[in-house]
């Protein structure tokens, strides 16, 4: 399970992914629904691998935090770009549902993650100036 951290922003992209099934199913088809799979699986798959790459850096000496974070961000790029590459004329699933729910799906992670990590700074910052006064 993913750690404190990402928790909230991996269960609001998986809701998300689920929402995005029916709707690809709706709209079109069983090969909608392998497209919206396909890219509910390699964003929350990416994102959680950066979360645990990232972290594992940082914990062995935090200044490679940024570079960690730069590495994996170059490897996310050019494997989409491989995948682009490999299934642009894809009959497998539908390409524009599969591009549109790795969109959808990104910003929801994105702004959730930082909505949640604003909280965290906000209660370290609460708690320093508790601990502050109490001195």
């Amino acid at each position: 399970m993913p750690s404190e951290v990402i928790r909230p922003a991996f269960i609001a992209s998986a809701i998300v992914a689920v929402l995005s099934l029916a709707v690809a199913l709706a709209v079109a088809g069983t090969s909608g629904v392998v497209g919206a799979l396909f890219a509910s699986v390699v964003v929350l798959g990416f994102f959680s691998i950066t979360h645990i790459f990232v972290t594992r850096m940082m914990n062995k000496d935090f200044r490679l935090g940024m570079t960690a974070a730069l590495l994996s961000y170059t490897l996310k790029i050019l494997v989409m770009f491989v995948l682009i590459l490999l299934f642009r004329d894809t009959t497998l699933f539908d390409t524009k549902v599969f591009g549109l729910t790795i969109v959808i799906l990104t910003l929801v992670w994105t702004i959730r993650s930082e909505e949640h990590t604003s909280e965290l700074q906000s209660r370290e910052t609460i708690s320093y100036a508790v601990f502050c006064l109490k001195k």
